[in-house]
């Protein structure tokens, strides 16, 4: 269980794991990549045209899940650029 403390408040997670070895922020810092590449996939899923995909062949379905995933990624670039020019203004 973890315990953290902000102020007055204060929170607390129960973390499960099958593997009992790591340490309790190693598996916070697993839970948050987990949850950063769901968030990815979903938005690749939203706007980037990964299930858009009608091919049967595996190379076509590899490349086109190469293409989704790039394609978002360069959304995403620019629009952080895009963020970045307004904070200069």
């Amino acid at each position: 269980m973890l315990r953290t403390q902000r102020g007055s408040k204060v929170g607390m997670a129960i973390l499960f794991s099958t593997d009992t070895e790591p340490d309790t922020m190693t598996i916070i810092r697993y839970y948050k990549a987990r949850f950063q590449i769901e968030f990815v996939f979903r938005d690749a899923k939203q706007y980037g045209g990964l299930t858009d995909c009608q091919s049967r062949s595996k190379d076509a379905i590899h490349t086109h899940i190469d293409a989704s995933l790039t394609a978002f990624n360069l959304l995403k670039l620019a629009d952080a650029q895009a963020r970045a020019r307004q904070v200069q203004r």
